[in-house]
């Protein structure tokens, strides 16, 4: 694992970790057209959508990550739970 610590404008540290995927719990619905998937935990929309149980995985797994990279890690419910 990788640490990553940056230096805001106002002098606070920012420190995070890359290339670590948190773990989401994530619900898979088989329709009779594919597979479509959301993770339990994250505020806002996050769905993924394939033909095959892989695709569906691969896709919310994206999804999950760049909703993460553009929101940031409070939107993760559990994160901001335990914030102070």
């Amino acid at each position: 694992m990788e640490t990553i610590t940056k230096r805001r404008k106002n002098g606070q540290r920012k420190t995070s970790s890359k290339g670590v995927m948190k773990q989401f719990k994530v619900i898979v619905e088989k329709y009779s057209d594919g597979y479509i998937a959301y993770p339990l935990g994250l505020k806002g929309v996050v769905v993924g959508e394939g033909d095959t149980y892989d695709e569906v995985l691969a896709d919310i797994k994206s999804a999950i990550r760049f909703h993460i990279e553009t929101f940031g890690q409070e939107n993760d419910l559990h994160a901001s739970r335990y914030s102070t």
